[in-house]
């Protein structure tokens, strides 16, 4: 008796550990894992367990926490005392999340909901990285001489934003360079922003342009780059076709 008690309150009650099989993936990659299950003094009921994909993100100045994807891994079943319980489980991760960034990071978050009992739970973190095809974005920017700042990879309250600091053959033209990406079935569409200084340098005109590139492009790095630097070019050539749009920087406004 005093035994199903202190397991009520979760002393000598069963226990669960999420292992990994890595801790870096690929958006897009299929993660596997085992759980494997304790049982603890007493004979519990476990009403189930679940796989919770958890996001954590700023968002201005606070952070938010949605659950990207919830996992059903095993529904109810008796749990005798000390016997062990091998599950396994396969996840695909979408494409189009947001990838790990200084503030995007994720963690798997495991619970196991014991009847009558005090939950058992495990959690994991995990990095993020860009699929492949956007990764090709990404690397031919960099080639490009383009390099991401320190708080790029914020959310803007829609979507994730990359910032990048201008290569010196850009320091007159271009003050710096934004983009939101949407990874499709047939490419990756890029919202990019363009940061122009004016004649006098006191402000900037913030153009935005949408970029297509398609899956043949993205096998070729030097075609993805070829692609953007055409679009950037002929963005600073004629901003007002874009919908140029004057604004002080951030330092100039009270």
């Amino acid at each position: 008796m005093f035994k199903k008690f202190m397991a009520k309150i979760g002393v000598g009650s069963a226990q669960i550990d999420f292992q990994l099989n890595g801790n870096q993936y690929r958006l897009g990659d299929t993660v596997e894992g085992q759980f494997q299950i304790v049982g603890g003094n007493v004979e519990q009921s476990i009403n189930g367990i679940t796989l919770d994909l958890n996001l954590k993100m700023k968002y201005e100045d606070s952070a938010i926490y949605p659950v990207i994807a919830s996992i059903p891994v095993s529904g109810a079943f008796d749990l005798p005392p000390g016997e062990r319980k091998t599950l396994d489980v396969r996840f695909t991760l979408p494409e189009n999340l947001p990838v790990s960034r200084r503030h995007a990071s994720y963690y798997f978050s495991t619970n196991l909901d014991i009847e009558e009992g005090l939950d058992s739970g495990d959690r994991d973190a995990i990095t993020l990285l860009p699929s492949p095809r956007f990764a090709a974005v990404l690397d031919a920017i960099a080639d490009m001489g383009f390099r991401e700042k320190h708080d790029s990879g914020e959310f803007n309250g829609y979507n994730q934003e990359f910032a990048y600091a201008v290569p010196e053959d850009y320091y007159s033209r271009l003050n710096e360079l934004e983009f939101e990406a949407a990874v499709e079935a047939d490419g990756v569409r890029l919202l990019m922003e363009l940061d122009l200084p004016t004649l006098l340098g006191f402000s900037e005109i913030e153009v935005k342009r949408e970029v297509f590139l398609s899956n043949e492009v993205l096998t070729d790095r030097a075609q993805v780059a070829s692609h953007l630097r055409r679009a950037i070019e002929e963005t600073l050539a004629n901003p007002r076709s874009y919908g140029g749009k004057r604004h002080l920087p951030s330092a100039f406004r009270r």
